[in-house]
């Protein structure tokens, strides 16, 4: 991984990580600590996408702060290390900026390397751009626990090591809804909640 790769923005978003675990004791830089970065800049692209309508920007913030506090916790911090998963979210970073042709890695890249990432908290992140683009439809979005955990295990590839949680979310829950408007069991402006049901999300207006 090459450091000067990444943006001025994007090597100061790495730092500011760094600061914030060794501030929690934290021994290691995971992916929430990227986010809760992201969160504090009020100008940055989180930030910017979460005054959007649909997205409810302190269950966000709130979300990543208690993901933090649960992360493990070392009485005297030392050097602190990019854990396994963050250098599987910056390596797909890299990829990001490929996909779009850039030279260097800048802070959307590794948004994007974030909404994909299964194993932590990261994942609410890209449920809440879900609900924002179902709000533009007039749809509230309601995911109860089973089905955040369903998604989550899908949207990961343990032979090629993808997060392909993008195209599990429009797989199971977009491609879903647009099948039962028609149908009349969604109505085109309705709360609807998403669980799970055997192996299966199904879908109810409340």
């Amino acid at each position: 991984m090459r450091f000067d790769k990444f943006t001025i923005k994007s090597q100061e978003l790495i730092q500011n990580s760094q600061n914030l675990a060794t501030q929690r004791n934290n021994p290691q830089i995971e992916p929430e600590h990227l986010l809760g970065s992201m969160l504090v800049e009020p100008e940055g692209i989180v930030n910017s996408m979460l005054k959007k309508p649909g997205f409810s920007a302190g269950d966000v913030a709130q979300e990543i702060a208690l993901a933090i506090d649960r992360l493990p916790k070392v009485s005297q911090t030392g050097e602190v290390y990019i854990s396994a998963r963050t250098k599987n979210v910056l390596d797909a970073s890299f990829s990001e900026a490929a996909k779009m042709k850039d030279q260097y890695v800048s802070i959307e890249h590794i948004l994007l390397a974030l909404t994909d990432e299964k194993e932590g908290d990261a994942v609410n992140i890209q449920i809440e751009w879900l609900g924002a683009r179902l709000a533009e439809k007039n749809i509230e979005l309601v995911l109860d626990g089973g089905a955040r955990e369903i998604i989550a295990q899908k949207g990961y590839d343990p032979v090629y090591g993808e997060r392909p949680l993008k195209r599990v979310i429009q797989k199971y829950i977009e491609n879903q809804l647009s099948m039962e408007i028609p149908k009349g069991t969604i109505a085109e402006v309705s709360r609807v909640n998403a669980k799970v049901e055997g192996d299966r999300i199904v879908f109810k207006s409340l």
